[in-house]
């Protein structure tokens, strides 16, 4: 269980300061959630992971196209759509 003393070690360690009534809150908090996970923790999980075995990002192969040679667009047809361009180049607006 956690109690004011661990709590007021945990406020020191992160420099950190609680009024009275926010120690019994923080108590009550991580007491709440100790007691959840204590609960996940009594679910039988065997089963489960031999379930969840085969998702493990470990097990994942990418997935990806093989690399090709293809015909591209020539600089004429790359510009043709812009409002701004030159000598085959896009003209932006300067950023910084």
């Amino acid at each position: 269980m956690i109690d004011q003393k661990i709590v007021e070690k945990l406020a020191q360690l992160s420099q950190l300061e609680f009024e009275s009534h926010e120690i019994e809150e923080i108590i009550s908090d991580i007491n709440s959630i100790v007691q959840f996970v204590d609960n996940l923790q009594a679910i039988p999980s065997d089963e489960l992971d031999k379930i969840q075995l085969d998702k493990h990002p470990e097990n994942f192969e990418n997935d990806f196209n093989a690399d090709s040679a293809h015909k591209s667009l020539s600089v004429q047809e790359a510009v043709k759509n812009s409002k701004t361009h030159a000598d085959g180049e896009f003209i932006v607006k300067k950023v910084l």
